[in-house]
């Protein structure tokens, strides 16, 4: 008698550790379906930022590009102008008073 009492009780807990067990593994698998929608969104966060990051470097290097011009332009006509009045003083075109 004490043999099927055991027995049944044994039976109940393995029962209960079967169900445990998937319940475990379900919870597993969500977690894994998780870390992957995870990871997906981080690379797509990444490639977003590091395309919104070449973007505003391109913008940059533009702006850069316009003042070089710029100094380029005014440095051929302070030139010119120096070149073309040698007898006016350099201290005075550049600092006037």
């Amino acid at each position: 008698m004490v043999g099927l009492f055991q027995l049944a009780r044994v039976g109940e807990e393995l029962r209960l550790e079967q169900e445990h067990t998937l319940h475990l593994e379900r919870v597993k698998k969500g977690l894994e379906a998780q870390i992957k929608d995870m990871s997906g969104r981080l690379d797509e966060a990444e490639q977003m930022a590091l395309k919104g990051g070449k973007k505003i470097i391109q913008k940059l290097e533009g702006k850069v590009r316009s003042h070089r011009d710029v100094i380029c332009t005014i440095t051929h006509l302070l030139h010119v102008i120096v070149q073309k009045y040698p007898k006016i003083e350099k201290e005075n075109l550049f600092f006037p008073h």
